[in-house]
């Protein structure tokens, strides 16, 4: 007869207080570990990333409403001369 030698399990409370013990160290751990990948995500980043693109978008939002503008005048020109 094979029977397996150890030490018996621990009461059921017990068990299950461990268990959960794991699960809230687990928790914490993912916890930081999803820090300290922000952080390094956002140092990356120069302090000032944000002003050239919205100098990119000011200039280019400028230059379609002027070329819009020009060429609303154009076709004005144009209306105004054939009357």
């Amino acid at each position: 007869m094979n029977t397996v030698s150890g030490t018996p399990p621990p009461p059921r409370e017990e068990a299950l207080a461990y268990n959960l013990w794991q699960l809230e160290n687990e928790r914490i751990d993912r916890q930081v570990r999803k820090v300290l990948r922000a952080q390094r995500y956002f140092s990356a980043l120069p302090a000032n990333f944000w002003k050239r693109p919205m100098m990119w978008a000011f200039a280019f939002s400028l230059l379609f409403m002027t070329h819009d503008a020009f060429a609303t005048l154009i076709v004005e020109l144009i209306v105004h001369a054939g009357s």
